[in-house]
C-alpha cells in the first residue's frame, strides 16, 4: 500500500504556553501571545464565546505591564460582552472578578465606584437562584471593595464569611485567597 504524505500541521498557538516553564511563560510577550490566541479563535471559527474571557486576562496582563488605559478599556468591553452575549456562569463571574480587582488596583474613587457598580451588576444578573459560585465570588469582591474603602470591620466580616463558605465547599483556591486576605486587615 502506498501511504499518502501527511499535510503539514499548523502551529498550535497554545503550544507556546504548554511547553514553557512557569518563569518562561511570564516572559512571553503578552501582546503577541494574545494576538495569536485571538487569531486562532477567529480563524478556526470556534470558541468565540470564550474570546471575551481570553481578552479579559490579556487585558489584565497589559494592565500589569503598564498599559492601564488600553487594558481597562478592553476589559470593560469584554466583561460587558460576556454579560450581554456570553455565558454568565462560566465566564462572566470570574471576568467580573478580574475587572473589579483591576479597578481597585487603580485606587481612585471613580475606579472604586465602577468596581462597586460591577459587583452590583453581578449580584443582580439573571442566573439560577442560589448559584453558589456567584455567591462566593460576591463575598470575595465585596471584601476587596471594603478593604479598598479602608472599612476594616466590613472587610473582616466579608472576608470571614468568604473563608467560611470556601471551607464549607472545599474550594481550595478561594480558601487560599481568603487566608491571604487575613494578613490585610
Amino acid at each position: 500500500a502506498i501511504s499518502r504524505p501527511r499535510a503539514p500541521q499548523r502551529p498550535d498557538p497554545f503550544s507556546r504556553i504548554r511547553h514553557c516553564g512557569r518563569s518562561q511563560t511570564r516572559r512571553l510577550d503578552s501582546r503577541l501571545m494574545g494576538a495569536e490566541v485571538s487569531h486562532a479563535f477567529l480563524r478556526k471559527g470556534y470558541l468565540l464565546g470564550e474570546l471575551p474571557l481570553v481578552n479579559v486576562y490579556l487585558a489584565h496582563e497589559w494592565f500589569r505591564r503598564g498599559s492601564r488605559d488600553e487594558a481597562t478599556s478592553l476589559m470593560r468591553a469584554s466583561v460587558d460582552q460576556l454579560f450581554w452575549e456570553g455565558p454568565l456562569v462560566e465566564w462572566g463571574i470570574p471576568a467580573t472578578g478580574v475587572l473589579v480587582e483591576t479597578l481597585l488596583d487603580l485606587g481612585t474613587e471613580p475606579a472604586k465606584a465602577e468596581a462597586e457598580a460591577a459587583i452590583g451588576r453581578l449580584a443582580t444578573a439573571p442566573a439560577d437562584h442560589g448559584l453558589v459560585i456567584r455567591k462566593i465570588w460576591l463575598l470575595r469582591l465585596r471584601a476587596l471593595l471594603a478593604r479598598a474603602h479602608k472599612n476594616a470591620a466590613t472587610y473582616a466580616d466579608f472576608r470571614n464569611r468568604y473563608l467560611t463558605m470556601a471551607r464549607s465547599l472545599g474550594y481550595q483556591g478561594h480558601i487560599a485567597w481568603a487566608e491571604i486576605g487575613r494578613a490585610h486587615v
